[in-house]
């Protein structure tokens, strides 16, 4: 774990829907194994990923520690998310809250990247949560190939569909403001993985 300020000690897991970048650089040829996985990430990115009009951005945060350190990292990070998709020329809104992003999803057929935040923790000890997560919401869809009649698949349902998906954990021994610039950092990392994964897609 790397010390970062204040005693500030930062643990990042990570959790994909897509391949991850690998931790090293290896100089061995990719296997059979790992040549599948990028084909089929590739793939699916391009399934889920094309034909939409832009990307909604938004930003939550919940927990009983200070609001004003969470705003930060908000704010933060969709300075971040607008200078990426600004380089890429990427269409980039922000909603201005969660009410608005269901409307302007569906009618201006927006892809929603969500940033959530979770603080947590006992006096002395402190931790937020992080996902950022890109998705839309479906109504009715059904699986395309199901096994046979008697799938349950075969059955609308509604829901939320997770389409990209990355996780971590800040934790600080001291204060949460001390959280603000690691975790800020890891929040662009992500959106860095997110933006590189759009722009491949729509080639």
């Amino acid at each position: 774990m790397n010390r970062i300020g204040f005693h500030v000690s930062v643990l990042i897991t990570v959790t994909c829907i897509a391949a991850c970048p690998p931790a090293f650089a290896v100089q061995e040829q990719p296997s059979q194994t790992d040549q599948w996985l990028n084909k089929y990430t590739e793939k699916k990115n391009r399934e889920n990923l094309t034909g939409w009009d832009g990307i909604i951005f938004y930003c939550s945060h919940r927990g009983k520690h200070s609001d004003q350190v969470l705003t930060e990292i908000c704010e933060r990070s969709y300075s971040n998310a607008n200078f990426l998709a600004a380089s890429a020329k990427i269409n980039l809104r922000k909603a201005e809250s969660l009410q608005a992003i269901g409307f302007d999803a569906v009618v201006g057929n927006y892809l929603i990247l969500m940033v959530d935040l979770f603080a947590t923790g006992l006096e002395g000890s402190v931790a937020v949560v992080t996902n950022l997560r890109a998705y839309t919401d479906y109504s009715g869809p059904v699986e395309k190939y199901p096994l046979d009649n008697e799938q349950p698949h075969v059955n609308p349902r509604s829901g939320t569909l997770i389409l990209w998906e990355r996780n971590s954990v800040g934790t600080s021994s001291e204060t949460l403001q001390a959280l603000v610039v690691p975790l800020s950092q890891g929040i662009e990392q992500f959106l860095k993985e997110f933006f590189a994964d759009y722009l491949n897609a729509q080639r």
